[in-house]
Order: C-alpha cells, then sequence, then structure tokens
C-alpha cells in the first residue's frame, strides 16, 4: 500500500515539486499569453499609425506606400478597396463599462479581426480614434461583383457579433470604391469630414460647429463650382 512504500516527508516533497512544476507551467502559459497580446496590442498601433501617417500627412510616393502596406493586402493582384467607417454609439455609456478607452479600443479591434478572419470580400479593420475606425474591403470589379451588396452582408455580421459579444452598437457609413492610394486618401478624408458633419449635426462638437460648418460649406461650393464647368465645357 502507499503508505507503506512511500513516506509521508517524501509525500509532501512530491507534492511540492509537483505544484511548482504547475506554477512554473502557468507562469510560463501566462507569459507567452501576454507576448501574444503585447504583439497583438503593437501590431494595431503600428497599422493604426500607418493609416493616421497616410490620411493625414502628404503623400509623396504612392508606389512606397503601397509596398509598406503590402502585408495588409491592399491593391494587390488588381484589386480595387472600399472604404467603411465605423462610428461607435452611445460612447459614454460604453466607455464607463470598458473603464478605459484602451480597454475598449483593443477589445474592439480584437472582435473585429476575428470575425474579419476568412470573410468574403475580405477586409482590413484600421483603427482610428475610440469612436471611429475603419474597414477597408479589397475585391476585383466586374460585372459579376456587387461590392456594395457583399459589403452590406459582411457589415450585418459585424454589427450582430459586436452587439452579441461586446454589447455594443455600430453604425457605418460606405464610402466609394477606389483603385489607387491617391483615390482611397481623397476617400477616407472625406469619411472623417463626413464624421465631424455627423458629431456637430447630434451636438456632440459645439465648440468646433461653426469650423465644420464652413468647411462642409466650403467643400459643397467647390463641388458647384466643378459641376458648372464640366456643364460649360459639354
Amino acid at each position: 500500500m502507499l503508505k507503506d512504500a512511500l513516506d509521508p516527508e517524501d509525500l509532501v516533497q512530491l507534492l511540492r515539486r509537483f505544484k511548482e512544476t504547475m506554477d512554473g507551467e502557468n507562469q510560463a502559459g501566462w507569459e507567452k499569453s501576454r507576448i501574444k497580446h503585447l504583439f497583438g496590442e503593437t501590431r494595431e498601433l503600428r497599422k493604426e499609425q500607418t493609416f493616421k501617417n497616410f490620411i493625414h500627412q502628404p503623400l509623396l510616393s504612392p508606389e512606397k506606400w503601397r509596398a509598406e502596406v503590402s502585408e495588409y493586402g491592399l491593391f494587390e493582384n488588381e484589386e480595387s478597396c472600399l472604404p467603411v467607417t465605423v462610428y461607435l454609439e452611445d460612447y459614454r455609456h460604453v466607455k464607463y463599462r470598458f473603464s478605459s478607452d484602451q480597454t475598449l479600443h483593443f477589445a474592439v479591434s480584437n472582435v473585429m479581426n476575428e470575425v474579419l478572419d476568412g470573410m468574403n470580400p475580405s477586409g482590413l479593420f484600421v483603427g482610428y480614434n475610440v469612436k471611429t475606425s475603419f474597414l477597408l474591403f479589397s475585391y476585383k470589379p466586374g460585372l459579376k461583383t456587387n461590392i456594395y451588396a457583399d459589403t452590406a452582408a459582411c457589415l450585418k455580421k459585424i454589427h450582430s457579433t459586436l452587439l452579441r459579444v461586446l454589447k455594443i452598437h455600430m453604425s457605418f457609413i460606405i464610402g466609394e470604391g477606389c483603385d489607387t492610394p491617391e483615390g482611397l486618401k481623397q476617400h477616407l478624408n472625406e469619411l472623417i469630414g463626413s464624421e465631424e458633419l455627423r458629431e456637430v449635426l447630434l451636438g456632440s462638437l459645439p465648440d468646433q460647429a461653426g469650423e465644420v460648418l464652413e468647411k462642409w460649406l466650403h467643400l459643397i461650393r467647390q463641388e458647384n463650382i466643378l459641376w458648372r464647368r464640366s456643364r460649360i465645357g459639354h
């Protein structure tokens, strides 16, 4: 029997070594998980900064930018890109539940990346700020492709998953398809402008209302001038 074959003190030492081994394995597992988490956070931050620079700084070399974002799969194999703005609804209430903007930001990015994995059309999630982010869908233009219908179906799935997993509501604005970095840069800036106007109309940016509305009036005037010129040209 066990009590005849093993001294009680030996059993204590054996159990202690077993516990130390288990603690070491748990610690190693935690450290591995933490490293993986930090790697994911670093990659998301680097991607976010890459696109912020792209949006707000002059695009000196479109081809160089293509090379920089090749790891994200944009504009490969003659594909075009359809940008979508993602808005977080009821931010104040949601922030309270997640305790910090950083926690909320990475929770959303983690769920987004999980949902987008293997989705058709393929999509790339890009964080912009805690309330706004982008989805960039890649596709090959053609008569057999209705990228807007396909994107709408993807957004429906993304919305339901975020609501189920994180209990948050998202709204989306679908932009225009583009086949060059220059076109994407223009459309992303327009989508950001529409976000500012949306916030003003909702009363969220009272101090910036005059500036934002003036900017939109300027854009509308510019569009009217271009339209009139095109009419004259015809």
